[in-house]
Protein backbone atom coordinates (compact mmCIF):
# COMPACT_ATOMS: atom_id res chain seq x y z
CA UNK A 1 0.00 0.00 0.00
CA UNK A 2 1.60 3.16 -1.09
CA UNK A 3 0.97 7.08 0.10
CA UNK A 4 -1.43 7.54 -2.29
CA UNK A 5 -3.98 4.73 -1.76
CA UNK A 6 -3.47 5.82 2.01
CA UNK A 7 -4.63 9.38 1.31
CA UNK A 8 -7.68 7.75 -0.69
CA UNK A 9 -8.47 5.63 2.07
CA UNK A 10 -8.52 8.68 4.61
CA UNK A 11 -10.23 10.61 2.27
CA UNK A 12 -13.43 7.90 1.71
CA UNK A 13 -13.35 8.12 5.71
CA UNK A 14 -13.47 11.20 6.15
CA UNK A 15 -16.59 11.63 3.47
CA UNK A 16 -18.53 8.44 5.34
CA UNK A 17 -17.82 10.27 8.67
CA UNK A 18 -18.79 14.04 6.77
CA UNK A 19 -21.97 12.49 5.99
CA UNK A 20 -22.57 11.09 9.43
CA UNK A 21 -22.64 14.13 10.88
CA UNK A 22 -24.34 15.61 8.32
CA UNK A 23 -27.69 12.95 9.02
CA UNK A 24 -27.12 13.16 13.00
CA UNK A 25 -27.02 17.11 13.00
CA UNK A 26 -30.29 16.96 10.59
CA UNK A 27 -32.01 14.20 12.44
CA UNK A 28 -31.35 16.57 15.80
CA UNK A 29 -32.98 20.13 14.02
CA UNK A 30 -35.49 17.71 12.87
CA UNK A 31 -36.44 16.53 16.28
CA UNK A 32 -35.72 20.61 17.62
CA UNK A 33 -38.09 21.84 14.74
CA UNK A 34 -40.45 19.56 15.91
CA UNK A 35 -40.98 19.64 19.00
CA UNK A 36 -39.12 22.40 20.77
CA UNK A 37 -39.96 25.57 18.28
CA UNK A 38 -43.17 24.07 18.32
CA UNK A 39 -43.83 23.19 14.79
CA UNK A 40 -45.78 19.34 15.57
CA UNK A 41 -48.29 20.23 13.61
CA UNK A 42 -46.18 20.57 10.23
CA UNK A 43 -46.11 17.33 8.16
CA UNK A 44 -42.87 15.26 8.68
CA UNK A 45 -41.66 15.93 4.89
CA UNK A 46 -42.19 19.92 5.21
CA UNK A 47 -39.78 19.45 9.01
CA UNK A 48 -37.49 17.59 6.70
CA UNK A 49 -37.49 20.12 3.56
CA UNK A 50 -37.20 23.03 6.56
CA UNK A 51 -34.00 21.19 8.11
CA UNK A 52 -32.58 20.45 4.59
CA UNK A 53 -33.04 24.25 4.08
CA UNK A 54 -31.26 25.41 7.33
CA UNK A 55 -28.72 23.28 7.18
CA UNK A 56 -28.12 24.15 3.40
Amino acid sequence: MDDNDLIEMFDNVLDHLWLRVQHEVRAHLKNLISIEIGFSHLDPAEIDKLAHRLLG
